[in-house]
């Protein structure tokens, strides 16, 4: 049987030859990428133009501008060291303005911000602070900080060495332990951990200047930046914005390949766009998952080498100003919880201070600066009381008669 088909007349719309064949169009798909390309590489353009006018702006600024910050810099209070990257400069002393407060600094001949103490070991318990800007007493006269207000609480029999140093991350401080920390011969290292931390410990630069780092090589850390790079210039001044931003990732290294150096080298928005999706990238993951592979291996071995010395590691959660406020996010909450989590499921002496803090912050005390974020002296006063009472309801303490 023969099936007759009758080709119905063409429309006056529908165009003579088209027949049943119409191949379907992609124009509208092309043309949507076409516009996602040219909206990225217009945004990347911006960055750049705007990041070279940002320089040369700074540049074209008169001293008179440039030479009188908001607040001092912390750094004239520092020198450059090849193991560290910077640590305090020994017999420094001075005045240190920032918007809440004017303190006075003065570093003992050896490089810890306290009064004098001797490396050999004493004949009563001893114990050393190790921490950035928090322990160093960012804002707040000597004794001021929680450990002299600790050092209070314990009385003579105990001495506290306070060996914070501003901008210093858990691999710094895991070098300062190994290089010199260990001659103070401590029954008891207190780590003030912040989540800033992490951040530090994955940068090669850290507030504008070359830092050691470590690198995670089948379960081992590998030391890299080592020496440091030695940064010129004034100590007191941060890295010009092209010099900072042409750092070498610490992810970086030679199977980068040529491509990738040219543009790190010659195009800022490369190491700056980079950076920031890296760190969006980061932040996401760490709200889950609390510490990263690179800084649980550093806490690790601190740890190890610590006790190996026949002493006693307790660290010390520092709360930032996002963490006890009102509404705080889910996020840092989460990172939060699981940090702590961390320390304690791998058999890490842990105080949280942030529970006191909330609960104070509740009840109307500040605890931090109102424009800079770092602990007021009511705020080293309540982590000293609550870092006190963990020591002593743990038993950690030696016992007074």
């Amino acid at each position: 049987m023969k099936l007759a088909y009758k080709r119905e007349p063409l429309s006056k719309t529908e165009p003579k030859g088209s027949g049943m064949c119409k191949k379907p169009g992609n124009t509208p798909l092309l043309g949507e990428m076409l516009l996602l390309v040219s909206a990225i590489l217009v945004a990347i353009i911006a960055v750049e133009l705007g990041l070279r006018v940002s320089y040369r702006l700074e540049q074209l600024q008169p001293a008179a501008v440039t030479n009188q910050p908001q607040q001092d810099s912390a750094w004239k209070f520092f020198q450059y060291d090849s193991t560290l990257g910077w640590r305090n400069r020994p017999d420094a002393e001075g005045t240190f303005k920032i918007p809440d407060s004017v303190t006075s600094v003065k570093i003992n001949s050896q490089g810890v911000r306290d009064r004098e103490h001797r490396f050999e070991k004493p004949g009563r318990f001893r114990i050393l602070a190790l921490g950035d800007s928090f322990t160093w007493g960012f804002g707040v006269e000597q004794n001021e900080r929680f450990t002299d207000k600790l050092q209070s609480l314990v009385g003579e029999p105990i001495e506290v060495i306070n060996a914070g140093v501003t901008g210093w991350g858990t691999d710094q401080e895991l070098l300062y332990w190994t290089q010199e920390g260990y001659r103070y011969h401590p029954d008891l290292v207190l780590v003030a951990f912040g989540t800033e931390d992490i951040i530090n410990n994955a940068h090669s630069v850290q507030h504008g200047y070359p830092k050691p780092y470590f690198l995670l090589r089948e379960n081992h850390l590998v030391l890299r930046n080592s020496p440091v790079p030695k940064k010129t210039g004034d100590w007191a001044k941060h890295l010009g914005l092209p010099e900072e931003l042409r750092v070498k990732p610490v992810e970086a290294d030679e199977s980068r390949g040529e491509i990738n150096a040219f543009l790190q080298t010659h195009v800022l928005s490369h190491s700056w766009l980079w950076a920031r999706g890296r760190d969006f990238l980061h932040d996401r993951e760490m709200a889950n998952k609390g510490v990263d592979r690179l800084t649980e291996a550093l806490l690790l071995a601190l740890q190890q080498r610590v006790q190996s010395h026949e002493a006693k590691l307790v660290v010390v959660m520092v709360p930032y100003k996002n963490h006890i406020r009102p509404g705080a996010s889910a996020n840092d909450l989460r990172q939060w919880d699981a940090i702590v989590k961390f320390f304690r499921s791998h058999g890490f002496d842990c105080v949280d201070l942030r529970p006191a803090f909330v609960k104070e912050s509740t009840a109307g005390k500040q605890l931090h600066f109102a424009i800079d974020d770092h602990w007021n002296p009511t705020g080293h006063e309540l982590a000293a009381k609550v870092i006190y009472e963990h020591l002593t309801e743990k038993h950690i303490l030696p016992s007074t008669p």
